[in-house]
């Protein structure tokens, strides 16, 4: 495990970088690697993850300022780790297109067990587009979303995708419930 949380590196033009991304790719005994509030998403992608194959079962972005713009790097990310069973993307700016890009590459994730995607600033469609991909990812164990944007469409596909016998194993820290007619999500302990 490499914990590199709110590491103080100057920016992403720094050498430091460049050196700790290359660093990453030549070592193929690190599984578990937190980058948490260390904006180095980009580089990863480009320098460490496309020149071998990742070993990779748990990465945390969290707080990393990524963007809807970040959406086809975490595509290629996922894609860059097959192995990745845990992956913490909490407290980023997503919004709905980062969540549009990673529902069309979360039914690739053939070993993801844990999805952390609380606080995105996810509205309905992007929400929505991750509930339809939720039942084709079969691996997938705990899923917390709580503190995005729940409309009445999110609220609904999300109801629906969990009632979903394919999805009984999910643990979700959003519980579904009906007041007149309308579905509503609340917050509930993992």
């Amino acid at each position: 495990m490499l914990n590199l949380k709110d590491a103080q590196l100057q920016a992403p033009q720094d050498s430091t970088f460049q050196h700790l991304c290359r660093m990453l790719c030549c070592n193929s005994a690190l599984t578990e690697l937190s980058l948490a509030k260390c904006r180095l998403l980009e580089l990863l992608v480009t320098y460490g993850f496309q020149r071998s194959q990742s070993t990779w079962t748990s990465l945390s972005l969290k707080g990393n300022r990524l963007s809807p713009f970040s959406g086809p790097t975490l595509e290629r990310l996922v894609s860059l780790c097959p192995r990745l069973q845990r992956l913490n993307l909490a407290s980023n700016a997503l919004g709905n297109d980062g969540a549009l890009a990673l529902a069309r590459c979360l039914p690739a994730c053939a070993c993801l067990q844990e999805l952390d995607l609380r606080g995105n600033g996810i509205g309905d469609v992007g929400l929505a587009a991750l509930a339809g991909a939720l039942p084709l990812v079969h691996t997938l164990e705990v899923l917390t979303i709580w503190g995005n944007h729940f409309g009445p469409g999110a609220c609904r596909a999300l109801a629906e995708a969990l009632a979903q016998p394919a999805l009984a194993r999910l643990r979700t820290d959003v519980r579904p419930y009906v007041v007149d007619g309308e579905h509503c999500l609340a917050l509930q302990e993992v």
